[in-house]
């Protein structure tokens, strides 16, 4: 079973899969980011989505930890985990909405992030 599958088996409740992405909701994204970094799983990237009837994308919300050769550093797992925990807490805390984020006029659904993640592991 890999990493995806075993949070997914977890928490069978905040995770929805569609359309090849497995999104993860908000209130256990901290979990998320703690069991990669927990399996030396590093983030490349997140985007941030409400998910209802419709998947609607926070365009305003793609962080992208890869660039600048950050995913060569020796420490990218940690590094990565930490970025994606800062955004969690920070500009990313509350749902997106309106202009800002980017935002269908009609958006609406549970907040849930889609991670990139750098392998898949075995769990």
């Amino acid at each position: 079973m890999n990493f995806e599958e075993d949070f997914a088996r977890r928490h069978p409740n905040d995770v929805e899969k569609r359309g090849g992405s497995t999104y993860i909701a908000v209130d256990v994204a901290g979990d998320f980011i703690n069991r990669a970094e927990h399996h030396g799983i590093g983030i490349l990237g997140m985007d941030a989505f409400l998910i209802g009837e419709f998947t609607y994308p926070a365009l305003g919300r793609i962080a992208d930890f890869s660039i600048g050769g950050n995913d060569s550093r020796s420490d990218f797992v940690v590094w990565s985990c930490g970025q994606a925990r800062a955004l969690l807490a920070g500009p990313w805390h509350s749902p997106p909405a309106g202009v800002a984020d980017q935002m269908h006029p009609d958006a609406a659904g549970r907040y849930m992030i889609d991670f990139i993640l750098t392998a898949w592991s075995d769990c």
